[in-house]
């Protein structure tokens, strides 16, 4: 039992030194969709760039206020999934 405590400990660390993963955001009083990383928004300037780089709708989160975010680069057509 003690090594599985410490196991989990471990991993839980572990876990907690990661960063978040990416995530679409979409500000309840606004059309526009942004990519959250690295704790910055990232505004998806047009359908073009979004369904270039997202292939559903189903994963974006209607938030209350994006303004929490800090200003990342926009996204337009000309990016890429690397």
């Amino acid at each position: 039992m003690k090594d599985q405590k410490i196991i989990l400990f471990v991993l839980l660390s572990v876990v907690g030194l990661c960063a978040p993963a990416p995530r679409l955001v979409k500000d309840s009083s606004s059309s526009a969709i942004y990519l959250i990383i690295d704790g910055k928004k990232s505004w998806i300037q047009n359908p073009q760039s979004f369904s270039t780089l997202i292939d559903s709708f189903d994963n974006v989160t209607v938030i209350a206020d994006a303004s929490i975010y800090p200003n990342g680069p926009d996204i337009d057509q000309n990016a890429q999934l690397i």
